[in-house]
């Protein structure tokens, strides 16, 4: 209701005074939704909609804020690629594989697909196919390379030159808390953006690299140095830093940084948070991290892992320890074949 209101008002919200405002503060609003669209969601030009967001974030954010989009929206893009394969089975078509996960998908979390039409610039009802959304991806990284860097970047770091393995992050202290948040989704988006990790990940000869990715050990450094209590209180509008932790360290399948986000998310539960974000609790984040941890220990590799939870279940099913909650696990096993699993955390043990 909200998303069409302004969209069909754009120009003339944007005549007035505080239209700019206004936009941004509704795109803001947006941002952390987006994470949660369904993997075949429609993307970018495929969607009416989104083109037109699209086009409305370009007129009225700010570069700090353009980082965050960035690093969501290139996050949605691997995920709709990697999934895909999962789904393909022996068919390459992009329409096919995209119909076996929706139909998936809507049987497991009854949830229905958007009933927005696919529609090109074409008029066509044609998907983008996976070298399109490379090409999305690429667009994405453009933007990136030539918005202004944020500030506390540190002047020694060099992106060539990975961190060694084992590196502790040293905390990296910011003069505000909107700095930090700024500079970890700068990093996010640098992440998210570089296709060469996407196709390694989805290579079935993929092996993980023993450096850490410089990107990523500043993310962590930023992390490390941020006050855990600021974090429940400031990041419940927007996407928290264990969203992008957890999002960076699942592309590059980093278990350290996977390690490093229990503590983070133990950090937070302790200093009496429960969420980071306003979808969901700490402790089911944490469970779902664990979870991801065991999985890539046991050589798997993991291209989406996520409760079955719904947009309707209710808040006390959230947050209850008894309740028998499943998982849905997309991945590739060590002999190369692809998997979609549902496991249940009965019997399991998280506790390492």
């Amino acid at each position: 209701m909200l998303d069409a209101t302004i969209i069909n008002n754009r120009n003339a919200l944007l005549s007035l005074t505080y239209g700019h405002g206004l936009v941004q503060c509704w795109l803001g609003l947006r941002a952390p939704c987006e994470g949660t669209i369904q993997p075949q969601g429609l993307y970018g030009r495929e969607s009416q909609t989104e083109a037109l967001v699209t086009e409305l974030e370009g007129l009225t954010t700010t570069t700090s804020e353009r980082f965050a989009f960035i690093a969501t929206k290139a996050s949605r893009i691997g995920r709709r690629i990697l999934l895909c394969r999962c789904m393909g089975g022996n068919e390459r078509t992009t329409a096919n594989a995209l119909n076996r996960l929706d139909e998936w998908w809507s049987v497991i979390k009854s949830e229905q697909a958007s009933e927005e039409v696919c529609v090109t610039s074409h008029g066509s009802r044609s998907r983008l196919t996976e070298e399109e959304l490379y090409c999305e991806l690429g667009r994405l990284k453009e933007t990136l390379d030539v918005s202004e860097v944020p500030r506390g970047l540190p002047l020694n770091f060099d992106p060539a030159v990975p961190a060694p393995p084992g590196a502790i992050p040293e905390p990296l202290y910011m003069p505000d808390h909107q700095q930090a948040m700024e500079l970890a989704a700068y990093s996010s988006a640098h992440i998210s953006c570089d296709e060469s990790h996407l196709r390694t990940l989805g290579s079935p000869t993929f092996k993980k690299n023993e450096s850490r990715n410089p990107w990523l050990h500043l993310l962590l450094r930023v992390a490390a140095g941020l006050d855990p209590a600021e974090c429940s209180r400031r990041n419940m509008y927007r996407q928290g830093i264990c969203h992008y932790v957890h999002c960076a360290a699942h592309l590059l399948q980093d278990l350290e940084a996977i390690h490093f986000l229990d503590g983070l998310y133990q950090r937070m539960m302790d200093a009496g948070g429960y969420y980071e974000d306003c979808f969901t609790p700490l402790s089911l984040s944490s469970l779902c991290n664990k979870l991801l941890c065991r999985e890539l220990t046991r050589g798997r590799t993991v291209f989406l892992l996520c409760p079955t939870y719904s947009t309707w279940t209710t808040r006390d099913i959230l947050f209850s320890k008894g309740h028998e909650e499943y998982f849905m696990i997309f991945g590739r096993e060590a002999d190369g074949r692809y998997f979609n699993d549902l496991t249940s955390l009965n019997n399991l043990d998280l506790s390492n």
